[in-house]
């Protein structure tokens, strides 16, 4: 008898654990609530089954999310956030999806897109960002509908897995100037529709990455820099933005590096490097200037040393000065701007 208690708890105890193993992460579901006299759309939160609240805005149904997954599962959890259900798709209007102030490692599925616009600073901003401390991986359909970012990649770490993301003059995949690095892994066949703006050393494949067509890189780096990591048996999915600079890709081991052409004597620069170079690179000593004068001030040079004549029949783009496009029409808001227009470079002011 003894025997056989032993044996009925040895199998139970094996039951729970297969259990625990094929059991789902936990999941939270944000649905918009348009419910009572007023059409003010809230956000409802839901977890595995039970509700949590219906929150005025999607940063307060994050935050919730954040600090529920917290206190339930521990530091650094694991847990899954579906923007709503079957095939309806979460609009957020012009708000940000911001995970941060923590750790966490979230799955995201479901859809989602926002119509916000891109920073007016050289700080993060996209439909979703991710923060240090946070690990996403996404199998969702992620768009941003206006001028700005799908994804920004503000320190945190972004594996996408599959899905959609879609940009549609903003970029698909952001890295801010001041968001403080992280990297981006692509594994499974995600679509990606717009620049992915990434540094040299911060996009890698990883052994599932099964390409859904072509994905275009605008690179900040230099010759040499590491573009995609692990991709060297993909370089005709991966191409360089036009306005990436005097840089091709090749293989490189297992990776796939930024290069020079080797016909080419234009400088050996990504877009932002060409547009703000260092100090050393545009100011030459007094001995090699002829003894004119210098200036402290650091001039924006452009991609070609070599620029074409002032009448060009390229159509011309227009940058912010940090290297954002902002189309091909001459911005009307004051400020000073970087037009491209052939293989030169200047810089406005819009008064």
């Amino acid at each position: 008898m003894a025997k056989q208690s032993f044996l009925a708890a040895l199998f139970g105890a094996l039951l729970s654990t297969a259990a625990f193993a094929v059991s789902p992460l936990p999941r939270y579901i944000i649905e918009t609530d348009t419910g009572g006299d007023t059409p003010v759309i809230q956000f409802s939160v839901t977890r595995s089954g039970g509700s949590l609240a219906i929150y005025p805005s999607i940063k307060a149904a994050i935050d919730a999310i954040m600090a529920d997954a917290t206190s339930t599962f521990g530091t650094n959890p694991f847990f899954a956030i579906q923007f709503e259900t079957d095939t309806k798709v979460l609009d957020i209007g012009t708000a940000m999806v911001t995970f941060e102030g923590g750790t966490g490692n979230i799955t995201l599925m479901g859809k989602i897109t926002s119509a916000s616009g891109g920073s007016m600073v050289e700080g993060p901003a996209g439909t979703v960002i991710i923060k240090s401390g946070i690990s996403v991986e996404s199998i969702a359909d992620i768009e941003n509908t206006m001028s700005g970012n799908a994804i920004s990649v503000a320190g945190g770490q972004a594996k996408i897995v599959g899905g959609t993301v879609k940009a549609n003059s903003g970029n698909a995949i952001d890295f801010p100037i001041t968001g403080g690095g992280g990297s981006v892994v692509l594994g499974g066949s995600p679509t990606i529709t717009g620049n992915m703006q990434v540094r040299t050393g911060a996009l890698s494949v990883d052994p599932t990455f099964a390409p859904a067509g072509q994905y275009t890189l605008l690179i900040y780096g230099a010759a040499g820099g590491v573009a995609v990591g692990g991709g060297a048996n993909f370089l005709s999915n991966f191409t360089l933005a036009a306005n990436s600079g005097n840089l091709i890709l090749e293989k490189s081991g297992n990776d796939l590096v930024l290069a020079t052409p080797s016909n080419s004597s234009s400088s050996n620069c990504g877009l932002v490097e060409c547009l703000h170079p260092s100090s050393s690179s545009v100011n030459p000593s007094s001995s090699s200037s002829g003894g004119g004068s210098s200036s402290s001030s650091v001039e924006p040079v452009p991609i070609a040393y070599n620029p074409s004549p002032t009448i060009h029949s390229e159509i011309p783009t227009y940058y912010t000065m940090k290297g954002e496009p902002v189309g091909s029409t001459k911005p009307a808001k004051p400020g000073v701007y970087l037009v491209k227009q052939g293989s030169s470079v200047r810089k406005i002011v819009v008064r």
